[in-house]
């Protein structure tokens, strides 16, 4: 499941290859996982961790990450992350 969640960031992140993660400890044996992600910005400055959440169901990988413009996402995050 790591391996599919950081294939995604590739798609989400400005420089994934730069891409710090928290993982859950210990990992959940279902539901959500819920995680943080640094990366770094345009300017080659990381931004700091942002929350995310990916959930695996029979259609695929969901995969939201927390940010100021993301007010669903965000909410989303924290009902299913029980902030």
């Amino acid at each position: 499941m790591k391996a599919e969640i950081i294939k995604r960031m590739e798609t989400a992140l400005i420089d994934a290859g730069s891409a710090r993660y928290l993982w859950p400890e210990p990992w959940p044996q279902d539901g959500p996982i819920c995680g943080k992600v640094n990366s770094k910005n345009s300017f080659g400055g990381y931004v700091g961790y942002r929350r995310f959440m990916a959930k695996k169901d029979a259609v695929g990988l969901t995969l939201m990450i927390e940010g100021p413009d993301s007010q669903v996402e965000n909410s989303l995050i924290d009902m299913a992350c029980k902030k």
